[in-house]
């Protein structure tokens, strides 16, 4: 019996479950990772700079979809004050 094989017996069942379970995800996640730096090192900045850009974009874009969703909600809650109005006269 291998070391290897005497470590992966000690190992929690569970924890082995939940690590075998959640390898495909963090393996996608690495790939991405991966594949951004190398876009990100096309460009002629270093590669921290643009990674900050775009996590600046990406921030950006998730405070405007927060701004619409609120906008559409208020639009909705609007709509629906005026229907009640009116089906009350």
């Amino acid at each position: 019996m291998s070391i290897a094989d005497q470590d992966r017996q000690k190992y929690n069942p569970e924890l082995q479950k939940r690590s075998l379970e959640r390898r495909k995800e963090k393996q996608e996640d690495f790939d991405n990772f991966v594949t951004r730096l190398k876009e990100y090192s096309k460009s002629d900045k270093p590669v921290w700079a643009v990674w900050e850009q775009e996590a600046e974009q990406q921030r950006k874009l998730g405070i405007q979809k927060e701004l619409d969703r609120r906008r559409e909600a208020a639009a909705e809650a609007e709509a629906r004050k005026v229907e009640m109005r009116s089906s009350l006269r």
